[in-house]
């Protein structure tokens, strides 16, 4: 992991301890940015280069995974009674359909970066937490917990080398 990535992980650590304890009308915004800027180069870097303890059979599983998750986000959305929240527009749909063609276009460099499997992965995890966010509807910090344990995770683990 790239010692930048554990300082910018260390960073967005101590701002979402800090919205966490003293300005909870921020803590939201400050996870959706969190996120959002870790998840992709999270998913990358575990694209690239997966843990070597972890078993063939396992990473075997890691679509699956996201397939389950992208799944249970439509089922949330379709049978939620909830009045608020995220909504899927026709824009959504647009980022699915661009997400799921372009990386496919005959270009040989999107196609051996493996970009089309990264960009499915990202749009699932961007819409989870979406829809996660909407049914939480402000009541965030179990997910404020989960999402700081991560990002001190990565930065120990940046920082340990």
């Amino acid at each position: 992991m790239p010692g930048y990535f554990a300082v910018f992980s260390a960073g967005f650590a101590a701002v979402v301890a800090f919205c966490w304890a003293l300005r909870r009308d921020l803590l939201e915004a400050v996870l959706r940015i969190a996120f959002f800027l870790t998840v992709p180069l999270v998913l990358r870097m575990g694209q690239v280069g997966p843990a070597e303890w972890i078993p063939a059979a396992v990473l075997r599983w890691y679509p699956l995974a996201f397939g389950l998750l992208a799944l249970l986000v439509v089922m949330t959305l379709k049978f939620t009674r909830r009045q608020k929240g995220f909504k899927a527009t026709p824009m959504d749909g647009l980022i699915v359909l661009i997400a799921l063609v372009v990386p496919n276009l005959p270009d040989p460099a999107v196609r051996s970066a493996q970009m089309g499997d990264l960009a499915v992965r990202i749009i699932v995890m961007f819409f989870a937490l979406e829809v996660l966010l909407g049914e939480l509807r402000g009541r965030t910090g179990r997910l404020a917990a989960g999402i700081l344990a991560a990002l001190v995770l990565l930065a120990a683990r940046g920082l340990a080398g």
